[in-house]
């Protein structure tokens, strides 16, 4: 739609000198002119539905505007008796403390991930930093290398999500959850699936990783990623400087891939 658009309005320019107009001749001949100026055509296109258009506003302005994401949800959120996060930061706000939750209480929220962020701990696991919003306010969650290998798929931006895991509030920070669990929240209607220990990709994809040499420090990180996500997809290694191609295996889980893409850049990382 947008290039039909673009390819019309690019042929009207090119039928004046370089896209100009005389402006004292469109004056002059104000009459003939109008009569001669061809009608852009735009394609009859159905409208938006509201969770694309509150996609689009979120990545354009960085606010919902339109609405929120949850707002689909509230019969789920209610099934659930989920706290608002809201409810859980000014609790923990009071001068005296707070009175309806503790540190280290198990707890169920539900919310939209805004972001997700993997990093490999001092002990050479992985885990992420993920944001998840509701129509009140956010909180980060840690996630684990254990929760990554059984949920790591759930963890898309604008993916409505429940979260199960345990509060912690350390050190005057806001309240974060160490996270047991992540789910779509659309699966609350049919009962909260069971982890599944795996999460395989189709037969045949094989990952390609392009390094600038087999000396790079990123070859070290990669390989104590490849230790956390064990299996039998080709993994190809490809060295810019020699054209060299070094092979191995592992499990293509979406989190592997998200920290090769962070690691050697969007460029370097291709599945196929």
């Amino acid at each position: 739609v947008y290039e039909s658009v673009m390819d019309s309005v690019a042929a009207q320019q090119r039928e004046n000198v370089e896209g100009q107009m005389d402006f004292f001749s469109m004056a002059a001949n104000n009459d003939e002119k109008s009569n001669s100026v061809k009608e852009i055509p735009l394609p009859d296109i159905p409208e938006f539905t509201p969770e694309e258009l509150m996609t689009m506003e979120k990545a354009t302005t960085g606010l919902y505007l339109s609405g929120h994401p949850m707002d689909h949800y509230r019969d789920a959120v209610r099934k659930l008796h989920a706290p608002t996060i809201v409810s859980i930061i000014e609790d923990f706000s009071r001068e005296n403390g707070p009175e309806r939750f503790t540190d280290g209480q198990r707890i169920t929220i539900a919310g939209v991930i805004t972001s997700s962020k993997t990093k490999t701990t001092k002990n050479n696991s992985l885990m992420a930093y993920v944001m998840v919003e509701d129509d009140t306010a956010s909180m980060e969650l840690l996630c684990f290398s254990r929760v990554l290998e059984t949920c790591g798929a759930y963890m898309k931006e604008n993916q409505a999500v429940v979260v199960k895991g345990r509060l912690s509030v350390r050190d005057e920070k806001a309240p974060q959850i160490m996270c047991d669990s992540i789910y779509p929240l659309s699966t609350v209607e049919g009962g909260i699936p069971e982890p599944q220990p795996k999460q395989k990709t189709a037969a045949g994809e094989t990952l390609f990783l392009k390094f600038p040499s087999i000396d790079d420090p990123a070859i070290r990180h990669m390989k104590l990623v490849f230790q956390m996500f064990p299996g039998k997809s080709v993994v190809k290694m490809v060295m810019a400087d020699t054209r060299k191609v070094y092979a191995t295996q592992a499990l293509l889980h979406p989190a592997l891939v998200q920290e090769a893409q962070e690691t050697l850049g969007h460029e370097n990382v291709v599945v196929k």
